[in-house]
């Protein structure tokens, strides 16, 4: 889902806030226009609808972790949308880190062009994230732990993000007193 990473560092990341002081990462999530060949607009009349999608597994044998991603993009005239939907799930390193891993990661982008140029376009993204852990089968047993019978943990998280953007083309029409 991610076209590409900008790294932001100095002055330009006092945008952004005191957080920012080492530097900002500028993730760019694909838009559906990245999914097609471009087109002019009279192809995209005589054309007006297209639909592409896809479907991914993997997994990775250090970890058994798994991960399933399907995405869909769709495009007509004037409208156009992606959907990217994420899921993952894992272990420890190599069976001797007693972690269980799993993520969910959803995106929805879509947009609107007018006949002047003007575009409006809403992303919605969600990730949630949740380890299982068990510190005391990674640290052992030993004297530091002799009462100890169990030392777990259960870390979650999640994000939610909607934008909304407005790519304004032409004169603003201002108000006069």
């Amino acid at each position: 889902a991610v076209e590409r990473i900008e790294l932001l560092r100095g002055p330009a990341s006092t945008l952004f806030g005191s957080d920012a002081l080492g530097g900002v990462f500028a993730i760019v999530t694909r838009d559906a226009d990245n999914f097609f060949t471009p087109r002019s607009r009279e192809e995209a009349q005589a054309n007006p609808r297209q639909l592409t999608g896809g479907l991914s597994a993997t997994r990775r044998g250090s970890d058994d972790s798994t991960t399933t991603t399907a995405w869909a993009a769709g495009r007509g005239v004037a409208a156009d949308w992606v959907l990217h939907l994420s899921h993952g799930t894992g272990h420890g390193r190599d069976g001797w880190d007693p972690l269980e891993r799993k993520r969910n990661a959803a995106m929805f982008k879509s947009g609107y062009t007018t006949n002047t140029g003007n575009r409006v376009s809403v992303n919605f993204q969600h990730f949630s994230e949740g380890v299982d852990s068990d510190a005391v089968a990674v640290l052992g047993y030993g004297r530091r732990f002799r009462n100890t019978d169990q030392l777990l943990g259960d870390d979650t998280r999640e994000r939610n993000a909607l934008g909304v953007l407005w790519d304004f083309v032409g004169d603003f029409p201002l108000a006069s007193a």
